[in-house]
């Protein structure tokens, strides 16, 4: 298979997440990387190479990174709070530039609660869980 990023190009013989074939590419970057397109098609950098490919990798100085930053944030809250407070709504309502008003209902939302949900998100965060993109 033939996989092209950038104006370089790799020959290999069996299935690789682009993750490993990309290793140095990845740790070198300026940015941070928050996916990929492979032949245009988003994908994470734990996707598995099985065709011949073109590989773009998105990272925070494109919008589309940030808006993947941005929904990465939205999922981690979201399991905060439903880890949290099971019985808790949350609800994105709109974005506006660089802000996003995010609402709780059915309960009363405190500093305390906004304090136990940000700790709830860094231990999410670094427990490095992955996230899994499922196409229906």
């Amino acid at each position: 298979m033939k996989v092209t990023y950038k104006e370089k190009e790799f020959e290999i013989n069996e299935k690789i997440k682009i993750k490993d074939l990309l290793k140095e590419e990845i740790q070198n970057s300026k940015y941070e990387i928050m996916g990929c397109k492979v032949n245009n098609q988003y994908q994470t950098i734990e996707y598995e190479i099985n065709e011949d490919c073109r590989i773009e990798f998105i990272d925070v100085s494109k919008n589309e990174g940030v808006k993947i930053y941005r929904r990465t944030l939205l999922y981690i809250m979201g399991k905060a709070i439903k880890e949290l407070y099971p019985n808790a709504w949350l609800t994105i309502n709109y974005q506006l530039l660089d802000s996003m008003f995010c609402e709780i209902s059915n309960m009363e939302v405190t500093d305390e609660v906004i304090e136990k949900i940000s700790v709830k998100m860094r231990e999410i965060i670094n427990k490095n869980l992955p996230i899994k993109i499922i196409f229906h």
